[in-house]
């Protein structure tokens, strides 16, 4: 395997592994490329369906299986090189993305579909060393708001979601990756969480200037039981670092965040004081935003056994927030006839019937707790009406 030869510079420990695993199962040994990835799918199968072999060697073969994927994986993506940390072997895959080969392989033994479970896992390799991964992606925004939150920290090192600090500082992105779910916005605001718990971080933390803040900001609409879990987890906290928010209806509450290309966050009360305008301006910058991101909303009126449901459900994060619309009224009056019943049961969701009907009142009102209960980024299950001047709670009197 002369290939192997060529990157044993960066494989460390993995290629004299790689060449036990060859002597082992293939003396002929693994080409490099699809051909080395296709032989190694079918060693995968092969020891599946061995009925000694995973009680007898499952150990032996992860170590070596995981060592030849992780030649193959360096042999074909230039950047990876292997780390080590505290006995644990994986791949360092671009600036700092990660990949641990043996936990690969381990999940493919183990799943119903051993080859599509091993694919999955080449395409997240893939996505790591192109800096589209999750891991690299969340030490990417880690460093970016280390730098502008806390400019007196370095990150040293990281090792799947453990980063170094320093000498006595550590800090473990595990929790905040999993809260998020992959929602970027929801993963800043996280690490912005996590770096305000680093001991000695009372530095000023400036808001953006309004320029840089106007052609990006949305409104978000959030929950009271949200804003009260964020505002719970961090006490003590001076009250200008809270998240903006202003009441809407009910338990909802418009939030703001400034969206990027490739990420959102939040905006907090403190820049929105920084800003120096006023807040019909701020307003109507969001607005104005918001109307241009909905040119191609998609609004479908679906007949139901009880009569029409609107359902806005575009897939741009924006859905929810488009009940803030001044024109969602007249949007609705084309397919229904009012009181305009509403609900926002997740991020992703908008959905309206008429008020007039109770047996349609009872269908949303079973739809939303369905859409509510199941969804990642959850809302409200909160029935309100939409009147030409907004939302308001549900019921309510014509008084």
């Amino acid at each position: 395997m002369r290939w192997l030869s060529k990157i044993e510079p960066r494989l460390g420990p993995f290629a004299e592994a790689t060449r036990a695993f060859a002597a082992w199962r293939r003396p002929a040994g693994f080409d490099v490329g699809a051909d080395g990835v296709r032989a190694l799918l079918r060693e995968l199968d092969a020891f599946v369906y061995d009925a000694d072999g995973p009680q007898k060697d499952e150990e032996r073969f992860i170590e070596g299986a995981g060592s030849l994927l992780a030649a193959l994986l360096v042999a074909h993506l230039p950047p990876g090189r292997h780390i080590e940390r505290e006995g644990r072997h994986a791949l360092r895959l671009g600036r700092w993305g990660f990949f641990d080969p043996f936990a690969a392989i381990d999940a493919a033994l183990d799943a119903d579909s051993p080859r599509l479970c091993l694919a999955r896992e080449l395409q997240r390799a893939e996505a790591e060393a192109h800096g589209d991964g999750p891991f690299c992606r969340s030490v990417d925004l880690f460093e970016e708001l280390l730098g502008m939150k806390r400019p007196d920290l370095t990150l040293l090192e990281a090792f799947a979601s453990h980063l170094r600090l320093g000498e006595e500082i550590e800090v473990e992105l595990s929790d905040a990756m999993r809260a998020s779910e992959g929602d970027d916005g929801d993963l800043e605001l996280a690490l912005s969480r996590l770096i305000g718990l680093i001991p000695g971080g009372d530095q000023a933390d400036d808001g953006f200037e309004w320029e840089h803040a106007r052609p990006r900001l949305l409104p978000r609409i959030v929950s009271h039981a949200f804003l009260a879990e964020l505002d719970g987890a961090r006490p003590g906290a001076a009250s200008e670092r809270r998240l903006y928010r202003r009441n809407l209806a009910g338990e909802l509450y418009v939030a703001l965040v400034l969206a990027y290309p490739d990420r959102a966050r939040f905006v907090r009360e403190e820049e929105v004081d920084c800003w120096g305008v006023p807040e019909l301006e701020v307003e109507g910058a969001y607005l104005a935003h918001l109307a241009r991101r909905s040119a191609s909303a998609r609004f479908d009126a679906l007949d139901t056994p009880h009569g029409v449901m609107v359902v806005a459900r575009s897939g741009d994060a924006l859905d929810s927030a488009r009940l803030v619309l001044p024109g969602l009224h007249g949007v609705l009056a084309t397919e229904l006839d009012p009181p305009f019943a509403v609900a926002v049961p997740h991020r992703d969701l908008l959905l309206a019937v008429s008020g007039a009907d109770p047996e349609m009142l009872e269908a949303l009102a079973r739809r939303v707790a369905d859409e509510y209960a199941r969804a990642p980024h959850r809302i409200s299950p909160q029935i309100l009406e939409l009147g030409r001047r907004g939302p308001r709670p549900w019921p309510v009197s014509d008084a």
